[in-house]
């Protein structure tokens, strides 16, 4: 899912990306990190 919605944000024809994917705060460092 994470990666769907980096390619929406990436497309030059979508201006806001919203979601209500409720990711745990230890999972979202862990994935910022790499």
């Amino acid at each position: 899912a994470l990666v769907l919605m980096e390619n929406f944000e990436d497309h030059d024809d979508v201006q806001n990306v919203y979601t209500n994917l409720d990711i745990p705060d230890q999972l979202m460092e862990e994935l910022s990190g790499q």
